[in-house]
């Protein structure tokens, strides 16, 4: 009896597999790099139902509330029958991982960011040097067609005054698909240069958290984009 019951258990096991792998989610993905996911009932529409990564160590879960935020302004122009939202989270700084120079982590989140190869990447963060790995991936990124939003930065660097001198806003990679997003309403929003493009940042809020910065601004910019892509 014991055995026949095992046997049915492990019947139903295979079949649910197969189950997940026909039904695999073929929508069109936006990757969103950042501090991870809170996931619930309201959201989980919008997000993919594969690809998810955590570079971090750390778990998907958002410690911080930004990446849900960004998750959440971004979905405001997705269709959830034919876009979905995949989180990589590259950043975690309750725990000590730094938001700026994580080499390790970052080199993680990139490698997967190639593998996953979506057709839209949200990338909020800033940092004071030229990567050449980061370069690397966004130009191979770009040549394969990803649409891809740059956070500018809250530096209140005047890039025509001080230089470019904030990554991977400045990186110079010549491409329409590229889009440096500033933040009209926010004084230490970087500004000139590269950025040529602005949404309102100040208190944007998404499901359930509100956050004020050019990652905000990087992020309703994304979502008009995909609007006009529909």
């Amino acid at each position: 009896m014991a055995l026949s019951r095992f046997i049915r258990e492990f019947v139903t096991l295979i079949i649910v597999m197969i189950s997940i792998r026909c039904y695999a989610d073929t929508r069109i993905r936006v990757a969103v790099l950042d501090s991870g996911i809170n996931f619930n009932n309201s959201n989980r529409y919008y997000l993919c139902t594969e690809g998810h990564y955590d570079a971090t160590g750390t778990g998907l879960a958002d410690r911080e509330g930004h990446g849900t935020n960004v998750a959440g302004l971004i979905a405001q122009g997705i269709n959830p029958k034919t876009h979905c939202i995949v989180m990589i989270k590259f950043f975690n700084t309750y725990g000590y991982i730094s938001k700026y120079k994580p080499y390790p982590t970052m080199l993680d989140a990139w490698n997967h960011l190639k593998e996953l190869n979506p057709a839209y990447v949200n990338m909020s963060l800033s940092g004071w040097e030229f990567w050449q790995e980061e370069f690397n991936t966004i130009k191979y990124l770009l040549r394969n067609g990803a649409k891809i939003t740059i956070a500018a930065g809250n530096e209140s660097v005047d890039f025509d005054k001080a230089g470019c001198i904030i990554f991977p806003a400045c990186y110079r990679v010549n491409n329409p698909n590229f889009h440096v997003v500033g933040a009209p309403d926010l004084i230490r929003s970087n500004r000139g240069g590269p950025v040529q493009y602005f949404e309102f940042g100040l208190n944007q809020r998404a499901w359930g958290v509100t956050k004020t910065g050019t990652s905000q601004s990087s992020a309703v910019h994304m979502a008009k984009w995909l609007m006009q892509d529909k």
